[in-house]
């Protein structure tokens, strides 16, 4: 497989409702689109999109990488034996760049050699699938903005069939605010429906061990995700909820401390802030050997972002618990529809690569 030309699209679109990163309120998703094209013709899609408050690389880091990167592609021969042949043949070493470059490259060079086989990128990775490829429920994540708009959204998403929902502290929200909300919430939805809970890290130690048993009796959530700072993890005891992982993965150090030691009963997996998708399974096949539960969610990324979080999603030999893939604010700003996203499942596309197209994207090569 020849690369004959590589470009970057950069974007900027404007969002319906702001989201969130950490405690970054974010109101414009700007990114980078990675254009690969083989000799055939054919195109391999990669997305850069940090997320401002939370992904552990800038922007403009990543775009200069991968300005650099795209040029050293270029005119290269790569092997196409396999997925994992292709990808250490090109990005030897991932971890020297920032996180949403490789992502967006390892992605763009998976989608050119799926469409090249005109298979699904997960059917790249389908030696070790075991269960890979069945549809995946999505989890809803729900409006901070207020309790109206909250339950408005959870009875939207039960409607369509959603049966976990996830509500997030807000940048200025208190923990007693939010168990009101949740006790109102659950009142909404009934019994049969997971509710999680995330907290991006916010509460310090004495908070957590104060808030999560009061969570525990407020609605019932299922999960905590990072209810404390990366570096405070660890040293979490007998936390009345079950605790995910989230920004402690996003360094190496404090990584191997959460799996090592850390109260932890999932993992939230975001390939763009990870560095990509090799990485990606490889936590998550860590994680499933550890019996822990893995979710796969997104950064708020634009469309082929968030098709590749859905095709790793699909790619996982253990299946994972509902996905926080859900199409939400972001997603629809860009006005395109995911051939993985379908009522509140993840499904297989019926096209090849990630089943988006430039032109879907109003790109003219």
């Amino acid at each position: 497989m020849k690369i004959t030309r590589a470009s970057l699209r950069p974007f900027a679109v404007p969002l319906e409702r702001s989201v969130p990163g950490g405690r970054t309120v974010t109101t414009e998703r700007r990114g980078a689109l990675l254009l690969l094209e083989d000799e055939t013709g054919r195109t391999g899609l990669g997305e850069l999109s940090p997320l401002p408050g939370f992904s552990p690389d800038r922007l403009e880091d990543a775009v200069a990488a991968a300005r650099a990167l795209a040029t050293r592609l270029e005119g290269q021969e790569l092997p196409e034996d396999d997925a994992t042949t292709l990808l250490e043949a090109a990005l030897p070493d991932p971890a020297g760049l920032p996180a949403s470059c490789a992502a967006a490259t390892e992605t763009a060079l998976c989608d050119l050699l799926a469409r090249r086989r005109e298979i699904p990128f997960h059917e790249l990775f389908a030696a070790s699938r075991g269960s890979a490829g069945r549809s995946i429920p999505v989890a809803t994540l729900l409006p901070a903005s207020s309790l109206r708009e909250m339950t408005d959204a959870a009875l939207a998403a039960v409607g369509r069939g959603v049966r976990t929902l996830k509500a997030k502290l807000g940048p200025d929200g208190e923990a007693v605010e939010l168990c009101a909300r949740l006790e109102v919430l659950r009142g909404k939805i009934g019994l049969d429906v997971g509710l999680r809970v995330d907290v991006n890290g916010a509460w310090s130690l004495d908070e957590a061990r104060s808030w999560l048993g009061m969570l525990a009796t407020s609605g019932g959530p299922e999960l905590c995700e990072q209810p404390v700072p990366p570096r405070q993890l660890v040293r979490l005891r007998d936390p009345p909820l079950p605790i995910a992982a989230d920004e402690s993965l996003l360094s190496a150090d404090t990584r191997e401390e959460a799996f090592r030691q850390a109260p932890i009963a999932a993992v939230v997996l975001k390939p763009m802030a990870l560095g990509g998708v090799r990485i990606t399974r490889a936590l998550a096949r860590r994680a499933a050997e550890q019996g822990l539960e893995v979710i796969v969610t997104h950064l708020h990324s634009g469309p082929v972002g968030h098709a590749m979080a859905c095709e790793v999603a699909l790619s996982l030999q253990t299946p994972p618990g509902p996905c926080g893939l859900d199409a939400g604010p972001a997603l629809r700003a860009f006005g395109v529809r995911l051939p993985q996203l379908r009522a509140a499942w993840i499904v297989r596309s019926p096209d090849p690569g990630l089943g988006l197209a430039p032109a879907d994207l109003g790109i003219d090569r």
